[in-house]
């Protein structure tokens, strides 16, 4: 998920720099070098931005199976499940980015546009039944918790909080990731499910665009700086409620500090030595002239 967020980040910088510098900065080429590059831009940022949804269920399928644990050994992740585990994190989004990419073509009639309206539909659907998904297995897996599993009658004290409390923060952050997802891509959701009406039936009145003069802004809150908050609050998530992954974030951050550290203490010592050293040299010269 943190490769995914920096991802999404670092495309959605890249899009923007030219509607941030008032086109004064231009970072694609001209021609069909160009497009290609635009193209493989929005094909990141259409799959980064879905692969966090995808991580969120998948973990918390795996947290709800572990409360069903029972007594056969379980065996830990083999380097080809975990390849597997990881392929369906970013190839299921990609099927999505790459439709989403053909809507935006310019070249698309009106006709053509409006019969890809309905897997847009499906698209957002999914979305919302995924979230939902996400909270169902939350709050299932927390109640499963707090019922003793026939597992926990075989285990010590110490093993069965330490288990509870690792579920339980892997549920908890899970949760707190997908209400913040769910926060920030709320707007967009609704907004495209209004557009899309009016696209397809121009008759409806349920939004009108001629009350708001500076939809360009509306939409770069909406497309970008919520999903950016998104991306950038997700690491802080991780943090406080995943151990191993403060415990990761530390030794990223502060390498620097130990290794000046090491080499501070390193130094200290050998100049403590040479003074041990030195002070060697003058007890004997004292005892051979004293001789």
């Amino acid at each position: 998920m943190a490769v995914s967020d920096t991802l999404f980040l670092f495309s959605s910088l890249l899009e923007n720099i030219p509607w941030l510098s008032n086109n004064i900065w231009r970072i694609y080429h001209n021609g069909l070098l160009g497009i290609i590059e635009c193209k493989i831009v929005r094909f990141i940022w259409n799959t980064s931005v879905r692969v966090t949804l995808i991580t969120l269920l998948i973990i918390s399928v795996e947290r709800f199976r572990a409360t069903r644990q029972t007594l056969q050994k379980q065996r830990p992740y083999t380097r080809k499940q975990r390849m597997i585990v990881l392929g369906l994190c970013w190839l299921v989004p990609m099927p999505f980015a790459a439709f989403f990419i053909y809507a935006e073509l310019p070249c698309i009639n009106q006709p053509a546009r409006k019969s890809l309206v309905p897997g847009i539909w499906i698209h957002e659907l999914l979305v919302v039944m995924c979230c939902c998904v996400i909270f169902a297995l939350g709050i299932l897996t927390t109640k499963r918790l707090s019922k003793l599993q026939p597992i926990d009658a075989h285990l010590a004290q110490a093993q069965r909080k330490a288990r509870v409390r690792r579920t339980q923060a892997a549920v908890r952050m899970v949760i707190t990731s997908v209400s913040l997802h769910s926060c920030c891509t709320l707007p967009l959701l609704i907004f495209n499910v209004f557009y899309y009406v009016k696209f397809v039936f121009p008759s409806v009145e349920i939004i009108d665009f001629s009350t708001c003069k500076d939809w360009k802004s509306i939409s770069f809150i909406m497309y970008t700086f919520l999903l950016v908050v998104n991306s950038c609050f997700s690491p802080l998530i991780y943090i406080v409620f995943l151990p191993d992954f403060k415990e990761a974030a530390k030794k990223v951050l502060f390498r620097g500090r130990e290794t000046q550290n090491q080499t501070n203490e390193t130094q200290l010592s050998c100049s403590q030595l040479q003074t041990v050293g030195r002070s060697g040299q003058n007890l004997s010269q004292v005892e051979t002239n004293q001789n």
